[in-house]
């Protein structure tokens, strides 16, 4: 994401606000408030504006700066080990690379192999547990649950007739991606986002707001007799 705010030339809080936070933070808050009341001041509107003015090098400060701050405020807070091996602001060596180190795996864990070593994928989730390295960094690992828990619920939302009249994807090439992924031969978790995703845009917004307008358009008529 990093790079796409560089290759844009877009500014940091504009970046983060309207590309980051939508594209890619969105979906875990969203799902947790069915369950929690959730609060975003770092988005509020004059926090936004005030982050504009800010000089453009401490928007890009360094972690251990902002590590820093949050010693100097909270020191039992930070205390805490972080999950990249921070303590009290600062990390050795050792524990740097030991974080980064598993944060990759963790993260390959979670999100699956390249697709070209994906058939290698049981041999790494194998040495994966038996490390005792899965789950230190991601705990939301849908590649795997796509392929065992959820499928059923894969199968409902993508083998709906209606769905399948789609103009948005070709129905063998849905097959495809639930027989593959199940499978493990291949890893389509990106694809299978975006056709849950486009599954929900136009069953909640497209089709639904174009019943509601038919509903309205082609609703009977109710005559009004004046008394004499």
């Amino acid at each position: 994401m990093r790079e796409e705010q560089v290759a844009n030339h877009q500014h940091p809080v504009t970046f983060a606000a309207f590309n980051e936070i939508p594209q890619r933070r969105f979906g875990v808050p969203a799902a947790a408030r069915s369950q929690t009341v959730f609060r975003t001041p770092f988005l509020d509107n004059d926090f936004v504006a005030l982050s504009y003015r800010a000089p453009r090098a401490s928007i890009a400060r360094r972690a251990e700066e902002t590590l820093d701050f949050v010693s100097k405020s909270n020191a039992a807070l930070s205390s805490i080990r972080t999950d990249r091996g921070y303590v009290n602001g600062r990390r050795t060596f050792l524990r740097k690379a030991l974080a980064e180190t598993t944060f990759k795996l963790d993260y390959f864990y979670s999100e699956g192999l390249p697709l070209h070593a994906t058939r290698l994928d049981p041999l790494f989730r194998g040495a994966m547990s038996a490390l005792g390295v899965a789950g230190r960094h991601k705990f939301l690992y849908y590649r795997t649950w796509f392929q065992r828990e959820l499928v059923p619920y894969l199968e409902e939302r993508l083998n709906n007739s209606s769905i399948r009249q789609s103009s948005f994807w070709k129905s063998a090439s849905v097959d495809a991606l639930l027989r593959e992924h199940r499978s493990g031969r291949a890893n389509y978790l990106q694809e299978i986002n975006a056709a849950l995703t486009l599954e929900a845009v136009e069953r909640l917004l497209l089709k639904a707001r174009w019943n509601s307008e038919t509903s309205a358009v082609f609703a009977p008529q109710t005559t009004v007799r004046a008394s004499h």
